[in-house]
């Protein structure tokens, strides 16, 4: 026999399920808040009820996952229950006494929930939570430079080897995307929001080696991923066409010296197309965007200069890609083009 489908619920009817989760979970958010201010006011009660709460959100999308109330409650209770955590980590540790302690805690934490915790929202706001705590971390130990380029070698890792493992896929594929959302979002606040979000990279305390670093890593791993994706199509190595698309690459990384966050764009971008996805393509077409505005936006040039530069860049670019292309297809003929 053929199995049963199951019925279809209307989108509105989830909707307003999803919506009363969330309200009875404020609600039983604002009566511990109201009846046991006690717990707010001690570190070790924080932490303890923190860790309930979650807990007991990890069984309801357990045990009720399929439930579109229950799912959005446990959520509600899980957010809930880490900002009580680290509201009662940071009051113990303290950001000015033990700031390292506190962010490794933190980033350890999202880290375990981004690995238990069944679903996929979850899963995607905990793997960003632990790549903004891990960065901070950098931070408070003077190495912030390293972030990003850390972020991104272990998220290209992890898109790489998709098809590697996939009975893990439904698991670690929101934890990549969301690591890959941190990644851009941390740029976006050391960089062009830099004077909003008060984060900055902090150069001076690690000599001049530090902005040559954080320039370079991103490109090097943007030629590791390029190398990868040619040996994994079986590009003669050396040969014609990876010869050329090696120059190319060492062209851009070259010209994006100056534009921090090219490359990760590029990097996101070309991990998308590879593996057609066309939500990562999208995100890297974005993430490519912002980089560039606020790069344009950075520049403490008049609009003709930065018209002038945005119209040679985008003129060389071209005339790379043609004679690349020229150059690739030369001895090609029609079908194989």
């Amino acid at each position: 026999m053929p199995p049963a489908r199951a019925v279809g619920v209307p989108w509105y009817v989830r909707l307003m399920l999803g919506a009363a989760g969330w309200l009875a979970a404020l609600f039983l958010l604002g009566f511990i808040a109201v009846g046991l201010a006690w717990v707010m006011k001690s570190e070790l009660a924080s932490v303890l009820v923190g860790l309930i709460m979650m807990a007991m959100a990890w069984l309801m999308l357990r045990r009720l996952g399929r439930n579109d109330f229950a799912t959005q409650f446990a959520l509600a209770l899980s957010f809930a229950g880490q900002v009580l955590f680290a509201v009662g980590i940071f009051g113990w540790l303290g950001m000015e006494r033990d700031a390292t302690a506190a962010w490794t805690v933190m980033s350890l934490a999202q880290a375990i929930l981004a690995l238990v915790m069944p679903n996929v929202i979850h899963r995607l706001w905990s793997a960003f939570a632990t790549a903004v705590a891990f960065g901070m971390l950098l931070h408070s130990l003077g190495l912030s430079f390293l972030s990003p380029s850390i972020i991104l070698v272990i998220s290209t890792w992890a898109w790489l080897n998709e098809f590697a493992w996939p009975e893990f896929g439904p698991a670690w594929r929101p934890m990549a995307y969301g690591l890959l959302l941190a990644l851009v979002a941390m740029d976006m606040a050391a960089g062009a929001f830099q004077p909003l979000t008060g984060i900055g990279i902090g150069f001076e305390s690690n000599g001049p080696i530090a902005p040559w670093v954080e320039k370079l890593l991103p490109g090097f791993i943007l030629l590791w991923l390029v190398w990868t994706l040619l040996r994994r199509w079986q590009v003669d190595i050396p040969g014609r066409m990876a010869n050329v698309v090696l120059l190319d690459t060492l062209i851009l990384i070259l010209a994006s010296l100056k534009a921090p966050g090219i490359s990760v764009g590029i990097c996101i971008i070309l991990l998308g197309y590879a593996h057609g996805n066309r939500v990562l393509t999208g995100l890297g077409v974005a993430a490519l965007l912002l980089y560039l505005s606020a790069y344009y936006y950075s520049l403490d040039d008049t609009l003709l200069v930065k018209s002038q530069a945005l119209a040679l860049s985008g003129a060389v670019l071209l005339t790379l890609r043609w004679l690349s292309l020229r150059w690739i297809l030369r001895d090609t003929g029609p079908a194989d083009e």
